[in-house]
């Protein structure tokens, strides 16, 4: 949710969210640096009628460049379906499962294997973790259900408070948040100049960051801008 409380036709109310009034971006990130792969801006219900099947279409549109290529998608009841599950191009067997935690979890998955196990990390009284066995399913998604919300914490820490009464500019402002970040997911992870960041952290990449763009550029002049002077022979 990005933050806005003026007019506008397509701002919602999330009562259950930290941010209630806003501008809705679905986003598909990777599981474990939070790098935005796709996202789409929510621009409300078309002509007035409410959207029919809007969480199919969604997880649809941010999925469709990666079919084909094997990656898992995790999501949560909002999103979960047994049509988008049993969709051509990523249809396989169904497994449903119900787990009795502090309270009932249900996880529906077409690449779990229902015999399969895991484990997750669990308090018993004061600070002691003790692993407790659970089905493969639900290991996995407590391990790969983070990429959304430690985008959101990353973003959060840093956020760019340009107050303004036009809706556009904070959703600019939020974009130029995350391409930022994304930025540093990738600097970090491919070496070189980036490799310095892994000891440092986000904080030190804004802050070069903000020198590179503020810190006045001096450019040369190219030999093709010279004055031009006529070539002179001799002999």
């Amino acid at each position: 949710m990005v933050k806005y409380k003026g007019l506008l036709a397509f701002r919602q109310y999330l009562p259950m969210k930290p941010v209630k009034w806003g501008i809705k971006v679905w986003v598909m990130a990777e599981s474990n640096t939070g790098y935005v792969n796709n996202f789409q801006v929510y621009t409300g219900a078309f002509a007035g009628k409410t959207e029919t099947g809007l969480a199919y279409r969604i997880v649809s549109d941010l999925a469709k460049p990666y079919f084909g290529s094997n990656v898992c998608v995790y999501m949560d009841n909002f999103y979960t379906s047994v049509k988008l599950l049993l969709d051509p191009q990523v249809r396989d067997d169904l497994t449903f499962f119900v787990w009795q935690d502090t309270k009932t979890v249900m996880v529906l998955s077409n690449i779990h294997d229902s015999t399969a196990n895991g484990s997750v990390k669990r308090r018993t009284g004061g600070q002691r973790q003790i692993d407790v066995r659970v089905p493969a399913c639900l290991a996995d998604y407590q391990q790969h259900m983070k990429g959304v919300d430690l985008l959101d914490q990353m973003v959060a820490y840093y956020q760019i408070r340009h107050r303004s009464t036009k809706w556009w500019r904070r959703l600019f402002f939020y974009l130029f948040s995350v391409a930022g970040y994304n930025a540093f997911v990738a600097a970090r992870s491919v070496g070189g100049p980036g490799w310095k960041y892994r000891r440092t952290g986000y904080k030190d990449w804004l802050e070069d960051l903000s020198q590179e763009l503020i810190v006045p550029v001096t450019a040369r002049k190219c030999s093709l801008c010279a004055p031009h002077r006529p070539n002179r022979s001799f002999c």
